[in-house]
This record gives structure tokens, sequence and C-alpha cells, in this order.
């Protein structure tokens, strides 16, 4: 799990360069999820907080189980 918490991480941290392309399948779906987070904050359009939470446990789901 700590591997899935890393993706979270880095995904935030990668969303956040406005310069950084928008990932690809190639990319766990925490990390993806976590890019969307951050570049929606740095447009100023914020998920809201019940929807990004439930899309993190969706993610979290499906890196540790099946796809």
């Amino acid at each position: 799990m700590t591997d899935t918490m890393d993706e979270f991480m880095l995904g935030y941290i990668d969303g956040g360069d406005l310069n950084a392309p928008e990932p690809s399948a190639n990319r766990s779906h925490s990390y993806r999820h976590s890019f969307a987070v951050r570049r929606a904050e740095m447009h100023g359009k914020p998920f809201p907080a019940n929807l990004s939470r439930e899309n993190a446990t969706t993610a979290l789901l499906k890196d540790l189980c099946c796809d």
C-alpha cells in the first residue's frame, strides 16, 4: 500500500507542473487521480471533496485489485 500512497503523492506533485503532459494509462489509477485533482486546483476549479474522496477510493481499489 505504501507504493500506492507514493503514487498519490507523485501524481499530485506532477499535476502542479502545468507543463507536464497528462498521464497516460502507463501510470497508476492513484497517480492519475491525484494528477487530475492538482491540475484542477491549479486552474482554480477544485473537485468537491466528496467527489475527490470517492474517486480516490475507486482509484486505490483498482490499483490494489484488478482494474
